[in-house]
């Protein structure tokens, strides 16, 4: 059984970008006041004071919940990968080989899952700090994306295309995961057929 050479490298690459990006977007903090509240907020966790009280954003607790799980597969994504490298590199194309490929295509799908709940998590947060923010009278967005009110302002990084990057990104290696397993099968076939073939030796 043969694999694609350039097709598994591509794969770990992606693998290990999208591993990566994917802890980034959970741990950036997208959103950060200033003035009469200060702090920050990721996905992951947020950290806001008001007059040195900590404000409690109730449905920041799920999302943070949905963003561990994020963490976490992004992290088995990364050991899967890892794991798939060493087995080519030690054991190149055994039975080893081809659990190492099973474990990183399921890691690969769980990957896929989390980032396309990030998706969801990145548009209620949205929701829940529009309903925040509109508590407050007075407010005016200027131009570069800041939110003056009452005496503090809010700065926000728009990372919803580094969202749908990571989305693309999954989507890619799940591809490319798929197609250096459809090829060892076919090459698994040809290599039956051939030892099927009867040998004839002239007497």
């Amino acid at each position: 059984m043969k694999v694609d050479k350039l097709a598994l490298k591509l794969a770990i690459i992606l693998a290990i970008i999208t591993s990566i990006l994917g802890i980034i977007i959970q741990l950036f903090p997208f959103a950060s006041f200033s003035g009469l509240i200060n702090g920050e907020i990721s996905l992951l966790r947020y950290n806001l004071m008001l007059d040195n009280e900590n404000l409690i954003i109730s449905p920041q607790n799920t999302i943070g919940i949905r963003s561990i799980y994020s963490i976490i597969s992004s992290v088995f994504l990364l050991l899967s990968t890892f794991y798939l490298f060493i087995s080519y590199r030690k054991h190149k194309n055994t039975s080893k080989t081809i659990t190492a490929n099973s474990i990183f295509l399921g890691a690969a799908f769980v990957n896929l899952f989390a980032s396309t709940m990030t998706i969801q998590s990145y548009s209620w947060l949205f929701k829940v700090l529009k309903i925040f923010l509109d508590s407050f009278q007075g407010s005016y967005l200027t131009s570069a994306g800041i939110l003056q009110l009452y005496g503090f302002k809010m700065t926000i990084i728009d990372i919803a295309w580094l969202i749908y990057l990571n989305v693309l990104l999954a989507i890619l290696l799940i591809g490319l995961i798929l197609y250096n397993v459809i090829k060892q099968e076919e090459d698994k076939e040809i290599e039956k057929k051939v030892i099927e073939i009867p040998i004839t030796v002239p007497t």
